[in-house]
């Protein structure tokens, strides 16, 4: 969320906040989401207390923002994994080396590279040093 100056209006559970910072909308939606969330949380338990209904969604909401910084950084983790297996294959297939090797390292790849690789893993013609 970007900080801004805009003041914006919210009503949360029938009471009215002042929110400084993002846009109006940003700040409605998130507003929206909060009551959706509570309100799945209260049709649970009707009679639950306001301060536990308080408690029980930020924990709620804690509890899917570590269940997705978990999938990211699995999932950062796979395409690391990947990047090093297809980048180990390249070098062997193509001949390339890897870094601080005397030979080529494998190439950046910029537009004309990209368009260059296109045709294969080992375009014809290339001038990088066979192993």
């Amino acid at each position: 969320m970007q900080e801004t100056s805009e003041t914006s209006t919210v009503r949360i559970l029938g009471e009215s906040f002042r929110i400084r910072g993002g846009g109006p909308e940003e700040i409605e939606a998130l507003a929206r989401f909060l009551e959706e969330r509570m309100g799945e949380i209260r049709s649970r338990n009707e009679t639950l207390p306001l301060r536990s209904l308080l408690i029980l969604t930020s924990l709620n909401l804690a509890q899917d923002l570590f269940r997705e910084r978990r999938e990211r950084d699995e999932f950062q983790r796979l395409v690391e994994k990947r990047s090093r297996a297809l980048r180990e294959r390249l070098e062997t297939e193509c001949g390339l080396r890897a870094e601080g090797d005397s030979r080529e390292a494998l190439p950046s790849a910029d537009a004309a590279e990209q368009e260059r690789f296109s045709e294969g893993p080992c375009p014809a013609g290339d001038d990088v040093e066979r192993s």
